[in-house]
Parts: structure tokens; sequence; C-alpha cells
């Protein structure tokens, strides 16, 4: 004989709410830095066919022009703005709060290179400022200018493209691994810093992904970059960027600290199965 409890229990099977209301990313306003290519533009164009209005920071002004003739002449709601600068500038980081139309409720730190794999010992230190400024620095020049403005609403959702070089450094790769534990540190900090204010942070760690990444690497040796994905089916920007809406679409009391995402054929910066 089934109890008061059982019936209860049973009933409870067939009411699981899977669709849990999630956050909805239409009439939002996001930044994104890095949004001309690779994961940045994925992601820049994942969060315009939701609806949410984005406002791009990018180095190269041909690129951010074609993006806006051609997102603006669709018939959505959405719309693409854009600042061309250079956020290792402090100053231009100010700029972008007074240009774009909205508070923003996103923001998207992805601008960020590697730049050589030489030793340290052999290193190239104009190479090594840039990474640093690029990385972190700019990073926390928009995190600066951006967060205020969160906190005072007490609504807001940062997400922080990191690396798996992040979590494992590797010979040859010293700066480049530093800047991205740098980026992870910032991340987890920042969590703890903004717990009480109701704002999100998501730290995304990819592997391996096919990318200008190593073009820029390799100082645009297209054969070495394409040796860097050898025999192997490496991650794509549009894998990284449904991760990041995966996160902005939680419920909103649910917050994604942490994504590391591989290709399946890699499991550390240095242990990777080519089909050779």
């Amino acid at each position: 004989m089934k109890t008061k409890d059982d019936v209860s229990f049973q009933k409870s099977l067939f009411t699981v709410n899977l669709s849990e209301s999630h956050t909805e990313l239409s009439s939002l306003q996001a930044i994104v830095t890095g949004c001309s290519s690779g994961i940045g533009l994925a992601i820049t164009q994942q969060l315009l066919q939701l609806g949410c209005n984005v406002f791009g920071v990018a180095r190269r002004e041909n690129r951010l022009s074609l993006m806006y003739e051609t997102f603006n002449s669709q018939a959505k709601p959405s719309t693409f703005d854009y600042l061309c600068c250079d956020l290792n500038d402090k100053n231009t980081a100010s700029k972008i709060l007074a240009q774009i139309p909205k508070t923003p409720d996103i923001l998207i730190c992805n601008a960020g290179l590697a730049l050589g794999t030489s030793e340290v010992s052999e290193g190239n230190p104009y190479h090594w400022d840039q990474m640093i400024s690029t990385n972190i620095n700019a990073t926390l020049y928009v995190l600066k200018e951006v967060l205020p403005e969160m906190i005072k609403r007490r609504q807001g959702h940062v997400v922080i493209l990191g690396s798996i070089a992040g979590h494992h450094a590797y010979g040859g790769g010293a700066v480049y691994c530093a800047t991205k534990h740098a980026v992870a540190a910032i991340a987890k900090s920042l969590r703890q810093e903004t717990c009480d204010k109701n704002i999100r942070v998501t730290l995304v760690s990819p592997g391996m992904v096919e990318t200008e990444f190593s073009l820029v690497r390799f100082n645009g040796d297209d054969q070495k970059a394409k040796d860097v994905y050898r025999g192997l089916t490496p991650l794509s920007a549009a894998d990284i960027s449904r991760q990041v809406i995966f996160a902005l679409q939680q419920p909103s009391h649910v917050n994604i600290e942490d994504i590391v995402i591989m290709p399946i054929q890699q499991a550390h910066p240095l242990k990777v199965h080519r089909n050779l």
C-alpha cells in the first residue's frame, strides 16, 4: 500500500521542470572585446541572433565597419555598434561607456594573444610586454570602467576568456601561460568581490581552437599555424561561443564559475593525440 509520501514522490517524477526560467538575452546590452575575429566574432554573431545588442571593441576598422554594415542590414531588433581602439591604452577604455546606448548587462573580455614560442632565455621582451599589456592590463582597464556600472545596478554578467594555459604551464610559453594564470586569478578574485553584488562571473578556458590565434603567434606563418592542428580535430570558435551562451542563459541565481573545454584529442597543452 502506497503511503502519502510515496504518492507525493511519484507525482514529483512527472513534474520535474527541466526548462526552469533562463536568462533572456533579448534586448540586453553586451560589450565584446576582440570582436572582429575568432571567438569574439562567434560570440558577437550568436548574441545578435538571440536579440542581444552588441557593442564591439577591436583594432581593425575595416572589419568593424563591414560587421556594422552587415549586421545592421538584417531585419532584426538587435543592433551592432563598435569602437575601434587599442585597449592597451588605458585612456581608451573610458570611451566605451561614453558611446554605448545603455548600461551594459554583459561584458565579454575576450581580447588576447600569444606571440612566439621561445624559451625565456631566448625570449623577445617586446613580445612579453605586448602579451602582458593585452592579456592582463587591457582586461583590467575594461573591468575598471564597466564593473562600477553593473554594481550600481546590482545586475551584470562578466565572462572572461582564459585558456588551458591558465591551468597548465608549458615550456616555450612562460609569459603567455603567466598572463593566462593571471586572468584566471582575476576572475576568481572578481567572483569573491562581487558575490554580494548580484554580479555573475564566468571564466572560460579553451584548449586548442582553430582561429587566427596560431597565425598571430607565428607572425603570419601559415604553415606553422596549420601544423598546430595537424592530425586532429580542434575546437572551433562556435564551440566556445556555445559555452559562453550556455553560461549567460542560466537562471539568474546560477553562476557557472569555470568552464574548461578541450578537443577530444587533447588532454593537456602537451598531451595531444594526432592521427598521422
